[in-house]
């Protein structure tokens, strides 16, 4: 079937370089299907890129004006980066993603019209939320179900947008949007991501065993990219400050076989990091619950606390006690849940990432 994907699925590799999309392409060549890109997707991706990129841009020249003022030396200039540029490869990379699949562009002669996106916005028709708000999804659907019923077969639509497209809590399409396609009589299927499709649409699947894995997916090359992860995620204490993985444990995983030469495999692993918290009372006050205490242990932990100006023009002042100016530190040990998407051409490892990532709040201290 003909695959159509939503904005957040570009802008989420908009390099097209992890498994996902090389997934995608095999599927694709080896079918003879189309990568479909509604003239709305294609339109945003290319605004959000440029705005992203320019707001990095701005970001990392200011990081780096600062680093040179503290060089004697004045250090180097920060390459150029040229945004135009950058999006007219981008424009390219849309229209024909390989040598072997070209996109379809669709919708610049769309017969829906700003009145018919109004109504459903107006009648409160799914996507529109109860507020007969985001008419942007509202015209994306509207394409999806206009080339459905021009190509008169099925099409997949692929979005991470559950809030307005999927039933609550769930990654299926939402009832409504399922009744209306049964109503024109389109066949629409919906997946979450590019994974879930490819699972759907694979030749063959088989598990993934421990003794298959190759040496760059073990612990010594996963280190890397897990405590990336750990680094950027946050938890009830804040940001680690600093931490060491300590177990990667492979738990299963699947290969799915996508054409002759490609499979795609999920790989499942868990472990446990040691994480190292710097934190001021007031912020370990505020992150961590309080224990179960009396009324007069509350006043007198207020009391110590809470510095309050009796004047009616002053607000409330909230300081730090002299005894409490250092960080506090604490130590938690966090285990933790990962999935690593692995692209194998011919049986040999091409490419991986960490697909998915979570800290399990569940810590002991060590």
């Amino acid at each position: 079937m003909d695959v159509i994907l939503d904005s957040n699925i570009y802008l989420s590799d908009i390099r097209f370089a992890k498994a996902g999309f090389e997934g995608l392409f095999a599927y694709l060549r080896r079918t003879g299907h189309h990568l479909v890109i509604p003239e709305v997707v294609f339109e945003e991706v290319l605004a959000r890129h440029r705005a992203r990129l320019a707001e990095a841009i701005n970001q990392a020249t200011s990081s780096w004006n600062n680093a040179r003022r503290l060089q004697p030396s004045g250090g180097v200039s920060l390459p150029n980066i040229d945004i135009d540029a950058e999006s007219k490869s981008l424009l390219k990379r849309l229209l024909q993603p390989t040598n072997w699949v070209k996109s379809v562009r669709y919708g610049k002669n769309s017969k829906i019209t700003p009145m018919d996106v109004a109504l459903r916005g107006i009648h409160r028709v799914k996507p529109a939320s109860a507020e007969g708000e985001q008419l942007r999804d509202v015209l994306l659907w509207m394409q999806v179900l206009e080339y459905a019923q021009e190509a008169r077969h099925g099409v997949a639509f692929i979005s991470q947008n559950k809030k307005d497209f999927c039933e609550k809590d769930h990654n299926k399409l939402h009832s409504d949007l399922v009744e209306e396609c049964a109503r024109l009589r389109v066949d629409v299927h919906f997946y979450f991501d590019i994974a879930e499709f490819l699972r759907a649409h694979s030749l063959a699947q088989s598990p993934f065993t421990e003794s298959q894995l190759p040496p760059d997916l073990t612990f010594k090359e996963l280190d890397s990219k897990i405590a990336f992860n750990v680094a950027n995620e946050r938890t009830t204490y804040g940001y680690p400050d600093e931490f060491q993985v300590l177990e990667i444990a492979f738990r299963g995983g699947t290969l799915f076989k996508i054409s002759e030469a490609t499979s795609i495999a999920e790989l499942n692993y868990e472990g446990q990091v040691k994480c190292r918290f710097k934190q001021s009372f007031l912020r370990k006050a505020w992150l961590e619950p309080l224990p179960q205490i009396s009324q007069a242990e509350m006043a007198e932990f207020l009391r110590k606390r809470i510095t309050l100006r009796a004047e009616h023009t002053l607000p409330i002042i909230f300081t730090n006690p002299a005894e409490f100016d250092e960080p506090v530190i604490s130590e938690r040990l966090l285990k933790f849940q990962a999935m690593v998407s692995a692209r194998f051409r011919d049986g040999k490892l091409v490419s991986w990432d960490v697909e998915s990532f979570k800290l399990l709040e569940t810590p002991t201290a060590p």
